[in-house]
């Protein structure tokens, strides 16, 4: 990280602290958001340094929970988008119209779940619960 940017993230979170005093909730009186969003200072640094990277969807964020959760579930990427970039592929002529720089970005900054026909309920149980219980611990 560079040294701007660690100043830039420490002046946010600093702001969050100084502008967002935690009010003593009174039941009946305090508002409560209906998003239920909480979030503190260190979560409004995580979507400035995102913004500081110019990806507000996918980036480097979105590639690492992608490694992170393929090796919690223990599985792989799976290779979508561009279809003239797939191995299996290498050797077949295709007709293409225009430079496929939709089908790249698809390929480079989405993320995939696999949707194999024969996957039976307890696999997609196993995912979902996997799922579940990787994103309950961040």
């Amino acid at each position: 990280m560079t040294k701007d940017r660690a100043t830039i993230l420490s002046l946010v979170r600093d702001w969050y602290t100084e502008n967002n005093q935690e009010e003593e909730f009174i039941p009946g009186t305090t508002s409560v958001p209906v998003s239920g969003k909480v979030l503190d200072g260190d979560d409004i640094a995580s979507l400035v340094d995102a913004s500081l990277d110019g990806w507000l969807t996918a980036g480097r964020f979105t590639e690492k929970f992608q490694r992170t959760l393929a090796q919690y579930i223990g599985t792989r990427l799976m290779f979508a988008g561009n279809i003239t970039r797939q191995p299996a592929y290498s050797g077949v002529e295709f007709r293409v119209v225009g430079d496929l720089a939709n089908s790249d970005l698809i390929m480079r900054r989405a993320f995939w779940l696999g949707v194999y026909p024969g996957l039976t309920s307890r696999m997609l149980d196993y995912v979902i619960d996997s799922i579940r219980d990787f994103m309950g611990r961040y």
